[in-house]
């Protein structure tokens, strides 16, 4: 248990945790300006969404994980892990608003907070894995 605190505690989750605040305030502001013009939270989510990957690759890659190998496949890989984490935010959003559960507005903080353990774990051991020398 104390190993798994330490883990989540460490300095790279920490760095990540305000990576995702960063890239995540620059999706929520997309987000919602999307939502003021159009008032469609699908192409707000998409749209934002695209302007957060590419902010958090930069950042994830440089400061947190400190990964300089394999560019292209590194890049693939967290266009598809990002791929994945933003269809499953678009489809819990999506229950979240047609069930009138929460508004538009609330719904996309909820996921977006919960689905962020999850792309860390995601990040730390696909995408920016460091490779053990033979």
């Amino acid at each position: 248990m104390n190993k798994i605190v330490s883990e989540i505690l460490n300095k790279q989750f920490i760095k990540y945790i305000i990576t995702g605040i960063t890239s995540n305030g620059m999706f929520f502001i997309i987000y919602y300006t999307f939502l003021f013009f159009h008032d469609n939270y699908k192409i707000a989510y998409m749209t934002g969404s695209l302007f957060m990957i590419a902010a958090g690759y930069i950042i994830n890659k440089k400061w947190v994980f400190k990964h300089d190998k394999n560019y292209i496949k590194t890049v693939i890989k967290y266009f598809i892990n990002s791929i994945f984490f933003i269809l499953l935010g678009i489809k819990l959003t999506e229950y979240l608003v047609e069930r009138d559960i929460l508004s538009k507005y609330t719904a996309v903080i909820i996921v977006i907070g919960a689905s962020a353990g999850l792309s860390y774990i995601s990040n730390k051991i696909i995408v920016f894995r460091k490779q053990v020398k033979k």
